[in-house]
């Protein structure tokens, strides 16, 4: 009997205040088919979404299963005087959804992830991500790259390569100005890394990395975090030659943005003098390898050189919400040219002074 306005406050707050009190018996006798009802209308779907996530997360993955995943799916249509047959109609995975509807599905689908079984997931939730991230609206794009973010566990390499990875791509690609956005993207491609290959990395991560022109700390240090992921693991192809011709000269303009704080500069700047590490210790072996005449001793060397013994510094960070993934990375601004120092090599004619 209430307006759509009415039914959605009642919907978010009251509904959701009381589902707590209310025996779960309770739930599926009253309750649960008036919400099932409610989620055929656009208006308030976007509303009524929100105690039914609340009962899903709270039900058992078999009541779910029996009672609920099937209205999701499909609705069926009592036969009438117009049409004396039931009928059957989209559910709410696949009808159309307003924004805030597919907004909220997709900000909460680890909770019905949690209880669908495994063979139905890349039939009925995953397609879910994919239709967002094809959105046209930023709120529904951003709900999804989310959603893939934090659910990467239930995505395979292959889905991860040619479904998430170039819907992520023309995300960035139409909007690299909108900072909250591209955090979004960073953060989903820093999760994904481990699942991509090198030719998906060389060719679809690398590019975006050099082409960021924003001057937000956060956007920077999210930047500086996937290079320094991928520069303490070889199967991410990040060669020295790279870092030498696009990585560092794109970070370099970075140390001065006027935004960045301290523990931004010195966490960037870190980042920058491992590169060069890298670059010192792979060069300069190349480079006795290369004056050596006798092939023996170049056995010798590349045993001595190994990277098994070239293991590289820890490295701790102090910018907040930085995550290091691997206890062995880098080293600090002071590590650095200390070690120039013991070593007595004046690094590219520059001094502490």
């Amino acid at each position: 009997m209430k307006d759509p306005n009415q039914k959605g406050t009642f919907y978010r707050t009251t509904l959701i205040q009381v589902l707590p009190h209310t025996p779960k018996k309770l739930w599926f006798l009253h309750i649960w088919p008036s919400l099932q009802q409610e989620m055929r209308t656009q208006e308030v779907l976007a509303a009524v979404l929100q105690p039914v996530l609340h009962i899903v997360s709270k039900i058992s993955s078999d009541e779910y299963q029996h009672i609920v995943l099937p209205h999701f799916r499909f609705e069926l249509n009592p036969p009438d005087v117009i049409f004396p047959f039931t009928s059957i109609c989209r559910g709410v995975f696949n009808q159309p959804k307003t924004i805030q509807a597919s907004v909220t599905l997709l900000e909460n689908l680890h909770i019905i992830l949690e209880k669908t079984p495994p063979e139905d997931i890349d039939t009925d939730l995953l397609p879910l991500i994919y239709a967002g991230l094809d959105s046209n609206t930023v709120q529904v794009q951003v709900a999804a790259l989310t959603a893939a973010t934090h659910n990467s566990q239930f995505l395979g390499v292959e889905e991860i390569k040619m479904k998430v990875l170039p819907r992520a791509k023309n995300i960035y690609a139409q909007n690299p100005n909108d900072v909250h956005l591209c955090l979004t993207v960073f953060s989903c491609l820093e999760k994904i890394l481990d699942k991509l290959e090198r030719s998906s990395i060389i060719d679809d991560v690398l590019p975006i990395l050099y082409d960021v022109k924003l001057q937000d700390a956060e956007v920077t240090v999210k930047v500086v975090n996937i290079y320094r992921l991928m520069l303490h693991d070889k199967k991410f192809g990040l060669s020295i030659n790279q870092l030498a011709n696009r990585v560092l000269p794109s970070l370099l303009p970075l140390t001065v943005y006027p935004t960045l704080q301290l523990e931004h500069f010195s966490f960037i700047l870190g980042t920058i003098y491992e590169m060069l590490d890298v670059i010192e210790k792979q060069q300069r072996n190349k480079l006795k390898l290369d004056s050596l005449s006798s092939p023996g001793d170049k056995r010798m060397l590349r045993h001595q050189l190994s990277s098994d013994n070239m293991n590289l510094s820890p490295f701790s960070s102090s910018v907040p919400g930085v995550k290091i993934h691997d206890p062995r990375m880098s080293t600090s601004a002071e590590d650095f040219w200390s070690r120039r120092g013991s070593s007595g090599i004046n690094f590219l004619g520059l001094s502490r002074s």
